[in-house]
């Protein structure tokens, strides 16, 4: 009996890791955004790999990624000061999207995660989040 529910639990975990988008709303954007680890190595190691990275007209830096086995693209947008301030992440199904979303009481103060629909990237259809990352100074106390 013992052996039938570790199977089944073996099975089910199987079934369920492989259909996971590679990233979900967790410490990976907290390692990202903190500059914490380099973020290229950490993305590489979750199978993205990087397509472009270069100033953006407006000041700041953008890096693309893509990870070809879950088709799913990556869009970091760095400020003039190197600080990452938002995430584009495109997911290419509705079940993927949904999962990413995040209730508001979950998040910390200065960040949102906002869906942004449908949107379409070399020609395919994808699901648009957008995570953003805004780091509320507190003023000193004086005493």
């Amino acid at each position: 009996m013992k052996q039938n529910i570790l199977i089944i639990v073996a099975i089910t975990t199987g079934v369920f890791l492989s259909s996971a988008q590679t990233l979900t709303s967790s410490n990976i954007w907290y390692d990202i955004m903190t500059h914490k680890v380099d973020s290229d190595s950490l993305l590489t190691q979750r199978g993205f790999k990087l397509k472009y990275s270069g100033p953006k007209k407006m000041g700041g830096n953008l890096a693309c990624y893509f990870n070809k086995k879950y088709d799913e693209w990556l869009f970091i947008n760095d400020n003039d000061q190197g600080k990452t301030t938002q995430v584009s992440y495109l997911l290419p199904t509705l079940q993927k999207y949904k999962k990413n979303l995040i209730e508001k009481k979950l998040l910390l103060l200065g960040e949102e995660v906002s869906p942004m629909g449908k949107t379409y990237q070399e020609s395919k259809l994808y699901y648009h989040l957008t995570y953003t990352f805004t780091k509320i100074d507190t003023p000193p106390v004086h005493q």
